[in-house]
């Protein structure tokens, strides 16, 4: 694939990675829109002036009352009319009468004005009054019901004296004032801190999101899936706390690499009390793998990861395991790591001989080194040799791997961090196919870019990633699969148990004496 084909690919922004990134900081988006609303709600209100209005409507009629048809002539005084107490409404003598009856002959002419609005609609005039004082807007706006329309006639008959002619018009109120108890500018107060705390919780999200589409770290099924080469993902196993493991509140990749090697032995499917969710997990990991490696006899499979302390032991023992459990199958697992070994750790078992002496002939035998549990067979490291890149590539180990792929159904070998030595790369010719295993917020999707690069250059093989030690905040690529815990609760009864005790009864059976023997006897 091309180089910049890779780059385009995994650039791109699905909706799954949007929904990720909300799944991650609705609760910051929250405190953060409700931190800003309250602040900007506070500060608002230091300034907030309440506002309140009281409005009259006047009808403008330009016929006399004993008529009831209007002409368009009329029609159009009467309209006209309405437009020029638009401007008329704040005349001086007006407004002198208004001062007189509120008894308002503090305020100026100026400040009363200020307070006075008009607009037409037709014949239709409406008069507010706005203020900050409710009382005071109603006393001004009763005010001006009572003497706009006197003014009316007033300013008419000054106009018809003027143009020797006299028509009735009149002035007349059709819905009066009322005093405003809510202030109109109120939603205001509200308006603006809700806007605020919007943008904040959009702010805090683009933060996030930036974060999220520069950040390499791999987290998710999903961010392999967008960041990583496009090989399938053939298994994510959950995190495995243990009772009384401290819970690490901030990660350190160094530090976590080797609390992650703490307590191996007790992390292993042929233990007690393995969480639901972790058998499940293998489980799918083993269809996976069955599937891959399907028609090749003697498959042979060799799990690396770029750095140590992803968990490529752990993955490997606990397939080994669950390989094991198949029908007629037969695993052996092989500890090819010369140089860090953990296989005999996680089964508690002696290291004094392994493979490095079985590839270095001090032992003839194989079966001498073998440890045993039931279909599965291991052999450790053995001990450390200055140059396991060199046995590793000698023929003595391709002589081995012929013969093991004889006898088993699968081999599995865990080799060393291929980002770090080239050991896994001396046996690349015998691999069927490798399995890549990455730590859930410990590798970079680079480094995997160029792990993955490495193998493929020596015309290898990849299966497909396994990511471990996925945390709850960490699942949404993995979220499919987390409801079968949901049955974890049921396992004391019913098919659950059933199922979970079948080998264990199966060997029960097997080993009882059969009918005829104990009647011989």
């Amino acid at each position: 694939m091309d180089h910049n084909e890779n780059e385009n690919s995994y650039a791109t922004v699905s909706l799954g990675t949007l929904w990720s990134v909300l799944r991650r900081c609705w609760y910051w988006m929250l405190l953060g829109a409700v931190v800003v609303g309250v602040v900007i709600f506070g500060l608002y209100k230091l300034v907030y002036t309440p506002a309140y209005s009281s409005t009259s409507e006047f009808y403008v009629s330009n016929i006399a009352e004993t008529t009831s048809l209007y002409s368009s002539s009329q029609t159009q005084g009467a309209e006209a009319m309405a437009k020029t107490f638009v401007n008329l409404v704040k005349a001086d003598k007006l407004i002198d009468e208004v001062r007189e009856d509120t008894g308002l002959n503090a305020y100026s002419r100026d400040q009363l004005r200020k307070l006075i609005s008009a607009k037409s609609d037709g014949a239709i005039l409406y008069v507010t009054v706005s203020g900050t004082n409710a009382s005071l807007n109603y006393r001004v706006s009763q005010s001006l019901e009572k003497y706009l329309p006197a003014y009316c006639d007033y300013y008419n008959n000054q106009v018809d004296a003027l143009n020797a002619s006299h028509e009735s018009k009149t002035l007349k109120v059709i819905r009066t004032s009322v005093l405003d108890q809510l202030a109109d500018n109120r939603s205001n107060l509200y308006r603006y801190p809700v806007l605020a705390a919007l943008l904040a919780a959009v702010a805090v999200y683009a933060v996030f999101f930036l974060i999220a589409i520069t950040n390499t770290t791999i987290y998710s099924v999903e961010d392999l899936k967008t960041k990583a080469p496009q090989y399938s993902v053939v298994g994510a196993i959950a995190h495995w706390p243990l009772e009384g493991e401290k819970k690490l509140r901030r990660p350190n990749k160094r530090r976590d690499a080797d609390v992650f090697r703490l307590n191996v032995d007790q992390k292993l499917l042929l233990r007690d009390h393995v969480p639901f969710r972790i058998t499940e997990a293998f489980h799918e990991l083993r269809t996976n793998i069955t599937f891959c490696a399907a028609g090749e006899t003697g498959c042979t499979i060799g799990v690396i990861s770029s750095v140590a302390g992803s968990g490529k032991s752990f993955v490997m023992s606990n397939l080994a395991v669950s390989l094991s459990k198949l029908y007629d199958k037969k695993v052996l697992l092989i500890d090819g790591d010369m140089r860090c070994p953990m296989i005999h750790k996680i089964f508690s078992l002696p290291n004094k001989k392994g493979l490095s002496n079985l590839i270095a002939n001090q032992v003839e035998d194989a079966a001498a080194i073998k440890h045993s549990f039931g279909s599965l067979d291991v052999i450790t490291s053995g001990t450390l040799p200055p140059n396991p890149i060199d046995l590793l590539s000698g023929p003595r180990t391709k002589e081995l791997t012929e013969e093991w792929k004889r006898n088993y159904d699968y081999v599995l070998i865990d080799l060393p961090p291929i980002g770090e030595v080239s050991d896994a790369l001396a046996i690349s010719g015998l691999i069927s196919g490798y399995i890549i295993v990455i730590r859930s917020g410990y590798m970079d999707s680079r480094l995997l870019r160029d792990t993955a690069e490495v193998v493929e250059s020596k015309n290898a093989k990849i299966y497909g990633y396994v990511l471990t030690d996925v945390r709850l905040e960490h699942t949404e690529g993995y979220s499919k699969y987390s409801k079968y815990g949901y049955y974890h609760k049921y396992a004391r009864y019913g098919k659950y148990q059933a199922y979970s005790n079948f080998y264990a009864e199966a060997e029960k059976t097997a080993a009882e004496p059969a009918e005829s023997d104990r009647t011989d006897g």
